[in-house]
């Protein structure tokens, strides 16, 4: 008699977010919420999984919640001279041709950007994925955080 045994493969954390990312629908520039699992390792992991996969073609820069120049949650540098390009728009006034500013409330996951010579919010596609994500890392965050962080957080 011959018996046959398969092992069973542990869950592959990353093809578990990207499957996730690709199931889930979101509002918010179609950025989605990273699983439990993700998030339970960490900033550090979860920058070297978005590092991974951008590297790969699975994840579009856009699509990160981490910042791969400055090693943080996107929303933590997202005011950095770094994240402005007056090419693609992001973090851009092009009726002035200046730079943006922006204002990260973690408290209450507000994002908010404006020119600084006009006061104009300047919302394009470009800076409506830059807020997107930016309230995503912030969520992100909070759920690494631990559970009783993220209420306190959206409590107030």
């Amino acid at each position: 008699m011959i018996v046959e045994i398969r092992s069973r493969q542990a869950p592959n954390p990353r093809a578990a977010f990207v499957q996730h990312r690709r199931a889930m629908a979101s509002t918010d520039g179609g950025v989605t919420e990273p699983p439990p699992s993700v998030l339970a390792r960490g900033r550090a992991a979860m920058l070297a999984w978005e590092d991974d996969e951008e590297d790969c073609g699975r994840l579009a820069i856009s699509g990160r919640l981490t910042c791969r120049i400055h090693r943080r949650w996107l929303h933590e540098c997202i005011a950095s001279p770094t994240h402005i390009s007056g090419v693609s728009g992001h973090r851009w006034c092009r009726r002035h041709e200046c730079a943006t500013s922006v204002v990260v409330d973690e408290l209450t996951s507000v994002v908010t950007m404006a020119c600084p010579r006009c006061g104009s919010t300047q919302l394009n596609a470009e800076n409506e994925a830059v807020l997107a994500a930016c309230r995503q890392s912030i969520r992100a965050s909070h759920a690494w955080q631990g559970p009783a962080v993220a209420q306190q957080h959206h409590a107030a």
